[in-house]
């Protein structure tokens, strides 16, 4: 059997050169409409968080929640959305231009059982299949947050102010703290949404971060979407682990220079052994920026964010390059790129992972679904590989040639843009 070097180099009948040009030409036009609706970056402000620790309490369980404004009134804003109208609530107030609502501080005090109706209800409890009580014991209107939530983050942002502006609707977080009346404190406890999902708008997804405090260490899960069905906490780390697993093969689907970089790893590898190797390399590379980022080495410089950006789309470029001329061989260079892609996702990293004890063990989960994710779209490619290989030799190179061209295209736009941002 022919190396994939010799195929990728084989001499090609005359009658194919034009076509060469032509695909390479088509793929580089391609590109380049593509990357007029160019793929997000690692630091797209897409993702909104929602978090849930469960504690244990004096008399039964304590629910620590920080929501966006919008998941809290989510119940209102189906309802308008129904009936066709505006948004409309008593602890909603909306501006002199007649567009712009902001949260009334002033209305949530005077109306505490209208309050504790809005805020129980934002989340249904159950264990052993019965519904839980929830009792509001206090909560606070915040400025949107970020960074890790925990009991001890949350009995701090409860020990606050209630007095303050007013914010906006779409700019604050409710802090909340509710008792849960239950039979075992110990047992699984079930929790969904309360309210219909909120309808989000192109690019945005969200995340619920899921704290079990009653363990030692606390159990964090994270899981995707609005919680419309029913979740447990319930010490299962397998379930924990599988859930990180999942997002780090999300991750590595959804960030475009990562997938066609690897794409790039496996039509330039020259024997299957080199691609294990150049795979290897870069997932530990990307890994071990990840662990670095933990421990807060990672700068914050306002240019930081858009120039690792550039260097990322370079290495794609490169990426692309190396393959086509069949000089990606590199292990060294392959652990430095993956050193470079974690450092674009290490800002974000602590959103999807959380933080604390169990910080270590979710990252070797997520860097294993990366991993999974990784071997994937290998596995795909080189499929495709062999079918055409089976119908042409001739034009499994020619298709090899194209896409590698078509993806240096891509990926030189990509620097072009991200370059300008940076200067």
């Amino acid at each position: 059997m022919r190396s994939q070097k010799s195929i990728g180099s084989a001499r090609l009948p005359g009658r194919f050169r034009s076509k060469i040009w032509m695909m390479t030409r088509l793929a580089a036009l391609l590109a380049l409409l593509l990357a007029a609706n160019s793929a997000a970056a690692h630091f797209s402000p897409g993702t909104v968080i929602q978090s849930y620790v469960l504690d244990e309490g004096q008399d039964g369980l304590v629910a620590y929640l920080r929501l966006p404004a919008p998941f809290v009134f989510a119940g209102e804003i189906a309802a308008a959305a129904a009936e066709d109208r505006p948004l409309a609530s008593p602890f909603l107030k909306v501006a002199a231009d007649g567009g712009t609502r902001f949260i009334s501080r002033g209305a949530l005090r005077q109306d505490r059982n209208g309050a504790a109706a809005l805020l129980e209800g934002v989340a249904d409890w159950r264990q052993n299949n019965l519904p839980l009580d929830a009792e509001l014991q206090d909560w606070r209107l915040l400025p949107m947050a970020e960074g890790p939530f925990d009991v001890g983050a949350a009995k701090a942002a409860l020990a606050g102010p209630r007095t303050g502006a007013d914010p906006g609707f779409g700019q604050a977080v409710f802090v909340i703290a509710l008792r849960l009346s239950v039979p075992m404190p110990a047992a699984t406890v079930g929790l969904r949404s309360g309210h219909p999902p909120l309808t989000l708008a192109e690019g945005v997804s969200v995340d619920t971060h899921l704290l079990d405090a009653r363990l030692d260490p606390p159990l964090q899960r994270t899981v995707a979407g609005q919680l419309e069905g029913w979740v447990n906490f319930n010490g299962s780390r397998f379930a924990a682990a599988s859930g990180f697993i999942w997002q780090g093969v999300v991750h590595i689907l959804k960030g475009w220079d990562h997938v066609l970089l690897v794409v790039c790893l496996a039509l330039g590898a020259t024997s299957p052994r080199r691609l294990v190797w150049l795979v290897s390399a870069f997932t530990l590379g990307h890994a071990a920026t990840l662990m670095a980022s933990i421990f807060g080495a990672v700068p914050s410089w306002t240019w930081y964010i858009p120039a690792v950006e550039a260097a990322i789309a370079a290495t794609v470029l490169y990426a692309a390059i190396a393959a086509w001329r069949q000089r990606l061989e590199a292990v060294w260079i392959m652990a430095a790129v993956g050193l470079l892609h974690g450092l674009g996702f290490a800002f974000v990293l602590q959103e999807i992972l959380g933080r604390g004890p169990g910080m270590i063990p979710a990252l070797a989960a997520f860097t294993f679904g990366i991993e999974a994710g990784q071997l994937a779209i290998v596995a795909s490619v080189l499929a495709l590989v062999a079918g055409l290989r089976r119908a042409s030799r001739t034009w499994t190179a020619l298709l090899r040639q194209a896409a590698l061209v078509g993806i240096a295209a891509l990926a030189g736009v990509w620097l072009v843009e991200r370059v300008v941002v940076l200067v």
